[in-house]
């Protein structure tokens, strides 16, 4: 009987649902755009500012107008976007070698500063494949190991059985199929015992009474076998066989055996079976299912939290179930720790929001209630991912800022998620956190690096426009030069960053440009300023200009050293970026050239320096490494106490 079609049924109002989603910006895109608008307000009132004090001083407007072009393309890092779309790329490609699939390049870096991960129970925690474990016969509950090939109640669940036997595999009801595959991994023919017992009658599947029926003949008699839901089959026997023999059964044992598998989290058939001429049923086995966890998930899930990540399990299924996998796999330790979306669907935002705090499983989940507790989060300002491989799973997916999906997962899930684990194995997200917080901390040292050169040449021009008041001092950089050294100095070092291996970093960042880097940058703008101002007073005269462009592009290649990490040092594992030293060598090569050809001397207004001078500016230049160390060294002290 048709009772709904299109948008009315449960898939069509999963579509509903996920057409209606509005997708969530990234923790980057918002940091950029706000870093972009403060600096660019920053820049333009400064350079404002020393155009109107060039003005006063009664500088020529053709050179201030000139000046403050260069300065404003220096004080805006344009190279960003390129960059970050390199350092993303390179994330795609070295997550794609570890079975990760990007769908959405921005996933990459939102993966690493995640705060909530919430996982999907059936094909993420689990395999997502019935095993048959356990069959209670005899008052015993007997492991699949244990029995035997004519065992009565393994012989019965596979006669009983709806699924089919083919030259490529079983194919049918997963449970009806986890029966063959466990009789057949104990040695038995599954093709041979169905050829050579043919059902008289056969009834398939009834899911009002929820059991199905066959009638054999063996020998003389008709043997009704019956298979189905524990309750339903133990509410209609009236006997029991116990070790060959048929007595009045205790239906209260048998229910307390029940409850016991399913506190296991187990899915349980009952098998029983009646002579064709008798009317009462005789109980026979329990058999227990289980979707087992996925190898090395506990530990997987562990090691998320150790990187700051809270996570959930979301699930369809019961409560029983639900926790008997949160316990194996380490996620809850109190059965309070789980609760059915039925005691949380009426609580409003402020009280859903304190009871989302207290519990870490979430049972009896609905496509739509998963998308209401993703939403409650990011209210709340987190950052989310979440796992999952069904359609039921896509609103969530969709909704969440970075939706990871089973590489076996439905089509409509990976439509809607950003990630995709080719292996469907969990372990290789924690990889992925890994390497998106490597990005996020790369873009980082980027920005040190970068930032500080701008904020260096903005803050020189800023005192000598202040010293000219009293002293006659000329710019120690012009135009032409303050271009050179932001679009050709400035590029290649920055990008090399964006090649630093992992650090294994556990503290999640959320802010692009933190308080603790902006008071890192002024420090060490400030000291290339105070490097560059003494090498000019204190360095031949007629060369104290070619001496002060040199300075400052050795400190700024120097810094990149430094930007390879706010906390260690600058020759730390060197082979976790050989890009930035040896990027640092070609640069000082290029350097070298258009301060010595006749050519670069030309445009650059440079002159040529002797070996004793190259090698003194070189050794003033790398006093910034110094300066960084004990930088870091001081600020990891004052964290420590501040702590």
């Amino acid at each position: 009987m048709v009772v709904a079609t299109g948008a009315k049924t449960e898939i069509g109002i999963i579509s509903s649902a996920i057409s209606d989603i509005k997708e969530e910006s990234t923790v980057l895109q918002k940091s950029l755009d706000d870093l972009g608008k403060k600096i660019s307000i920053v820049s333009i009132l400064v350079i404002l500012v020393l155009f109107l004090i060039g003005l006063w001083q009664k500088k020529d407007l053709f050179e201030l107008f000139i000046l403050s072009v260069s300065l404003a393309v220096a004080s805006v890092p344009e190279g960003l976007i390129t960059i970050l779309t390199v350092v993303l790329a390179i994330g795609v490609r070295r997550m794609a070698e570890h079975n990760a699939l990007v769908r959405n390049i921005k996933s990459v870096e939102t993966l690493g500063t995640s705060t909530i991960l919430i996982v999907d129970k059936t094909g993420t925690v689990t395999l997502g494949k019935m095993g048959l474990v356990n069959i209670c016969m005899n008052n015993l509950c007997y492991k699949l190991s244990d029995i035997s090939k004519d065992n009565k109640a393994i012989l019965y669940s596979i006669l009983c059985n709806h699924a089919k036997v083919t030259d490529q595999g079983f194919f049918g009801d997963e449970m009806d199929k986890a029966i063959y595959e466990a009789a057949n991994s104990i040695g038995l023919d599954i093709k041979k015992i169905r050829k050579e017992n043919e059902p008289v009658d056969f009834y398939p599947l009834d899911t009002e009474k929820r059991r199905m029926k066959a009638l054999f003949k063996f020998d003389d008699k008709e043997i009704m076998i019956i298979k189905g839901a524990p309750e339903r089959i133990i509410s209609i026997c009236n006997k029991i066989e116990v070790n060959g023999k048929v007595t009045k059964v205790n239906k209260k044992d048998l229910l307390s055996q029940l409850e016991d598998f399913t506190t296991k989290g187990m899915r349980v058939l009952a098998l029983a079976y009646r002579e064709k001429s008798e009317k009462e049923l005789t109980f026979l086995a329990f058999l227990g299912f289980q979707d087992p966890p996925r190898k090395n998930v506990a530990e997987t899930l562990r090691e998320a939290k150790l990187l700051g990540m809270r996570v959930l399990m979301l699930t369809g299924d019961n409560l029983e179930t639900a926790s008997s996998v949160g316990r194996q796999i380490g996620l809850i330790e109190r059965p309070s720790q789980a609760i059915e979306w039925n005691k949380l669907k009426d609580l409003d935002y402020d009280q859903l929001s304190k009871k989302l705090s207290e519990v870490n499983i979430i049972a009896r989940s609905t496509p739509l209630s998963k998308l209401t507790i993703v939403e409650n989060f990011i209210e709340q300002g987190e950052i989310v991912a979440v796992t999952g491989d069904g359609i039921n799973d896509a609103p969530a997916l969709k909704k969440a800022h970075v939706g990871v999906v089973m590489g076996s997962g439905t089509d409509v899930s990976k439509e809607s998620g950003n990630l995709v684990l080719l292996d469907d194995n969990i372990s290789t997200l924690v990889s992925a956190i890994h390497y998106g917080r490597t990005v996020f901390s790369n873009v980082i040292n980027f920005i040190r690096f970068q930032f500080t050169t701008n904020a260096a040449t903005l803050m020189m021009f800023i005192i000598i426009f202040f010293l000219d008041s009293f002293l006659a001092i000329p710019y120690f950089l012009t135009p032409i030069q303050i271009l050179f050294l932001n679009l050709i100095m400035d590029g290649p070092p920055a990008l090399a960053l964006g090649f630093e291996a992992s650090t294994n970093k556990q503290e999640v960042n959320r802010k692009i440009l933190s308080k603790k880097l902006a008071i890192s940058i002024f420090l060490s703008a400030l000291f290339m300023v105070l490097v560059t101002f003494f090498v000019f007073f204190n360095f031949t005269p007629s060369k104290a200009l070619t001496g002060t462009f040199v300075v400052f592009i050795l400190l700024q290649l120097f810094n990149s050293l430094n930007c390879r990490s706010s906390s260690k040092s600058f020759f730390y594992k060197p082979k976790n970026n050989a890009y930035v030293f040896a990027t640092f060598l070609a640069m000082l090569f290029v350097l070298y050239l258009v301060v010595e050809l006749p050519f670069f001397q030309k445009y650059l207004l440079t002159t040529s320096l002797t070996f004793y001078e190259w090698v003194y500016l070189f050794l003033i230049g790398s006093t910034i490494l110094i300066f960084e160390e004990i930088k870091k060294l001081v600020m990891i002290k004052l964290s420590k106490t501040s702590n």
